[in-house]
C-alpha cells in the first residue's frame, strides 16, 4: 500500500481510483518488477481483485503513480 503521507493527500489517493463495471474500485495494491524506473524491464502494475468475478482488474501498468515523495510541487 501507500505511505502515510500519500494516504493523507486526497488528490494523490484519487489517482488510485478507477471504474470497473459501473463501480469505483481502488487500485492501490501493486506489484513491481525492478527497482530503477529508468531500466527497460521496470514495471509497476496497480490492480484490484474483484471478489464477485474472481478477476484481477489492472488499473495501471507502467511507471510509479505519483505519490507524496514524487508529487509535483
Amino acid at each position: 500500500g501507500e505511505g502515510m503521507m500519500t494516504r493523507k493527500d486526497k488528490r494523490l489517493m484519487s489517482k488510485r481510483l478507477d471504474e470497473y463495471n459501473g463501480k469505483t474500485i481502488n487500485i492501490e495494491r501493486h506489484v513491481s518488477n525492478g527497482s530503477n524506473p529508468s531500466n527497460s524491464d521496470f514495471i509497476r502494475i496497480y490492480y484490484y481483485f474483484d471478489p464477485e468475478t474472481s478477476k484481477i482488474i489492472i488499473g495501471h501498468a507502467g511507471k510509479h503513480l505519483e505519490n507524496y515523495s514524487t508529487r509535483k510541487l
